[in-house]
């Protein structure tokens, strides 16, 4: 399936819904990937050797805010042509991070998971079936792009 206007215009409108409550879904994104990825909390230098909860940590609240608003934006701009639009330049800085991070592809499976959860959370009884296959997509183009350059 291609990521056509449809599902273009599915994205655009669940992610106004969502945005109001970023701070708070993003920080459910992120705990929910360490929840589901314990072994993740050696990767973020803000978490090793913390005995605090993750969940009180203002550099992880900031950390997920970045993430998800990364993962949601590039989404929402995919171009026409199915291409994530990112720079290069950014992209190949996003793959050498999870390639220095040893970043595995049942990684990228938590997020999508997480990431359709808090899309769902986010947009309440709006959800749909089409809704959650247009982020699953969009999330999957952006997962290969990155995976694509942890291969170079």
């Amino acid at each position: 399936m291609d990521f056509g206007e449809k599902q273009k215009a599915l994205v655009m409108q669940s992610w106004e819904l969502i945005q109001p409550n970023l701070g708070y879904l993003s920080v459910r994104f992120f705990t929910e990937i360490l929840d589901n990825i314990p072994e993740a909390r050696d990767m973020f230098y803000f978490l090793k050797d913390k005995k605090d909860s993750h969940h009180n940590n203002h550099k992880m609240k900031t950390h997920a805010l970045v993430l998800l608003k990364l993962t949601c934006n590039s989404v929402v701009r995919l171009q026409d042509k199915g291409d994530i639009a990112l720079p290069e330049d950014a992209l190949k800085k996003l793959g050498s991070i999870h390639l220095a991070k040893n970043v595995k592809d049942s990684h990228f499976e938590v997020m999508r998971e997480a990431l359709l959860r808090i899309v769902h959370e986010g947009v309440g009884d709006q959800w749909s079936d089409d809704l959650g296959k247009a982020w699953e997509l969009g999330y999957d183009k952006l997962a290969d792009a990155i995976k694509m350059k942890m291969k170079e």
